[in-house]
């Protein structure tokens, strides 16, 4: 039989004269898919390998930027605190401020008081003085 009976029946011979069902064009490109194969699902594995890693600095970034925002919201909440703590201090010398106002009025209408009560004093020894 020849080579053209025989491949119509579905054998080949390779180029080592050995007997194939295989038609050799066939299993040269079988084997070149194969041998992509592998390089794509090697390429892919490294491509995984390579996410994985950008995912992990991503999320090291994110729990970063999360304290970082933590202590953001800290420094604003104490910021916050101190200008109502300045708020109250003012508000307390005011008020301290005004005591200290009446204090001094009152002080004021003593020492006028006083003074009135002195110069009746005065007047009444110098009339008690002259009387004599």
């Amino acid at each position: 039989m020849s080579d053209y009976n025989l491949s119509r029946l579905g054998l080949y011979f390779d180029d080592q004269n050995r007997i194939r069902i295989l038609d050799p064009n066939a299993n040269q490109t079988t084997t070149e898919l194969t041998s992509e194969c592998s390089e794509f699902i090697q390429s892919t594995l490294e491509f995984q390998e390579i996410v994985d890693d950008f995912i992990q600095i991503v999320a090291n970034l994110k729990e970063k930027v999360e304290k970082e925002k933590i202590k953001a919201l800290g420094s604003r909440n104490s910021l916050k605190s101190v200008g109502m703590q300045k708020e109250s201090n003012r508000q307390q010398l005011i008020v301290l401020i005004n005591e200290k106002r009446q204090e001094l009025e009152r002080l004021n209408s003593l020492e006028q008081s006083l003074i009135r009560d002195e110069a009746e004093q005065k007047d009444l020894i110098e009339r008690l003085t002259n009387l004599r």
